[in-house]
């Protein structure tokens, strides 16, 4: 018994270090010396899976609690500043992240105007305010989308898919998961703002970014809504029809749709090659 208490001791010994549990910590400012706060901290793994995030305090400070020791990355971004990557290895003590130094995300353009819209940094959201001249030039949820120009975020207005650096985006409209149908029929004009969550927390966790369409608040009216694709050359489709209509505090939403397709079948080459033998002129067939 003696021999075996000792062997699990050494056991123990051996393997706690490798499994231990430790903080990573840092700061980030920016490059006027101020305090950069809500800032996006993730911590991935080498392949770039997502492992934990968190964001900066009152004051830039981060902290990420229970990491395992390996190699890792961690991102730093935040609206209106560049984002920044650093490669860091963890081993069996805390780790402290050197200060890091955001820089401002500002181009320079010579007597031009540029009217940005209105982004707010909440602490676990960013909300922008839609100017009149994005919406003006809209006309479905993706457009306005697309027109925001959130940085990280690429937005593909035909086949109706939102990406980030970390993946897909779930969309949400009022705080309800919308499919593409949905967003694909919202009109800018019934958009009050919209909710982008860097760092998905309380209903939107699980995801790797969020994006929540806020309408504005009606009583009674509605709309009808019809839109047509077609692709030149071949016999297209999808041609839809949405019927909204607002009732105090209840929506009624219908939508009808038909998609068509004409494929010019598939075609199959073989080939095969017939080789003279040295010793005669008798064909030398290789499939014989």
């Amino acid at each position: 018994m003696k021999t075996l208490g000792l062997t699990i001791c050494f056991l123990l010994s051996y393997v706690l270090p490798i499994t231990s549990q430790v903080l990573v910590k840092g700061r980030v400012k920016s490059e006027n010396d101020q305090d950069v706060i809500y800032a996006s901290i993730r911590l991935l793994r080498p392949d770039s899976s997502f492992v934990q995030g968190t964001i900066t305090d009152s004051i830039g400070n981060y902290c990420l609690r229970n990491v395992y020791s390996g190699d890792y990355l961690l991102s730093i971004s935040s609206i209106g500043y560049i984002s920044q990557w650093h490669v860091f290895t963890i081993e069996n003590q805390d780790k402290k992240i050197p200060l890091f130094t955001l820089k401002k995300d500002n181009i320079l353009l010579g007597e031009v105007e540029v009217k940005a819209s209105s982004f707010i940094r909440q602490k676990d959201r960013v909300l922008i305010i839609p100017t009149e001249q994005q919406i003006k030039h809209t006309s479905t949820g993706y457009d306005l989308l697309y027109n925001l120009m959130i940085p990280g975020m690429h937005v593909d207005t035909q086949k109706g898919s939102v990406n980030t650096l970390f993946g897909e985006t779930t969309l949400y409209i009022d705080g309800q998961k919308a499919d593409y149908k949905e967003v694909r029929a919202l009109r800018p004009k019934d958009i009050e703002k919209i909710e982008y969550f860097e760092m998905p927390t309380g209903k939107y966790a699980g995801d790797k970014t969020s994006v929540n369409y806020i309408l504005k608040k009606k009583n009674t009216g509605g709309y009808v809504a019809l839109d047509g694709m077609q692709t030149i050359g071949y016999l297209g489709g999808d041609y839809n029809a949405n019927l909204k209509v607002t009732h105090k505090n209840t929506n009624y939403t219908l939508f009808a749709g038909h998609s068509m397709e004409h494929n010019g079948g598939v075609r199959t080459d073989k080939k095969r090659n017939f080789l003279l033998s040295k010793t005669g002129n008798k064909p030398y067939n290789p499939y014989r």
